[in-house]
């Protein structure tokens, strides 16, 4: 089938008499379901066929398949179609810069797994995972990264500076086709 709607037009092999026009700009490549045949597009959107009208449907995205950039922050819809309806399904997308990190302390220690990694204003980044390593989008130029980790019944802090972190970039490993950034970080006790 052929749809064409506010965003472009999208070819589909399956269809039905009650639809989905689903946009979630930048999740190209992610499947759709319950249509198992359904993926977002390079347009940006993608086709559910075969929707039950009058009832609830449940859409879902699967991010996997979407550039390592992107979110997906709403995952799930559940919709009401009438029978015959065309029904435009937003699904938010955020396009942010994952950074792979290597944490280590000044002291040459590796940061332990499980350490709470936070910005300035105390706002949850990630987790370090084995090794000292995490995946996050690094806070705006100027705010600190904050890590923390109870070690022996005592907390430990360790911070370094976003600006601090530009002056790493000359030393990455970027991977363009899974948008991994690969850096070195040194945390300094507070």
């Amino acid at each position: 089938g052929v749809v064409v709607h506010r965003g472009g037009i999208n070819l589909t092999p399956t269809l039905g008499d009650t639809i989905g026009v689903i946009e979630a700009k930048g999740a190209e490549g992610a499947r759709v379901y319950p249509d198992s045949n359904a993926v977002i597009k390079d347009n940006g959107y993608g086709i559910v066929g075969y929707l039950t009208p009058y009832r609830y449907n449940d859409v879902f995205i699967d991010p996997k398949g979407t550039s390592m950039s992107v979110d997906v922050e709403d995952t799930r819809k559940s919709i009401v179609p009438t029978a015959g309806a065309a029904v435009h399904i937003k699904m938010e997308t955020l396009q942010k810069q994952q950074t792979f990190v290597r944490f280590t302390h000044a002291s040459g220690q590796k940061i332990p797994f499980g350490a709470s990694i936070t910005d300035g204003s105390d706002a949850t980044l990630g987790m370090v995972g084995q090794g000292g390593l995490a995946m996050l989008t690094l806070p705006e130029s100027g705010k600190p990264i904050v890590i923390k980790w109870n070690s022996n019944k005592v907390m430990n802090t360790c911070s370094a500076e976003v600006n601090h972190l530009s002056d790493n970039r000359k030393n990455r490993n970027m991977n363009k086709a899974t948008s991994f950034d690969a850096i070195d970080i040194i945390c300094k006790g507070l």
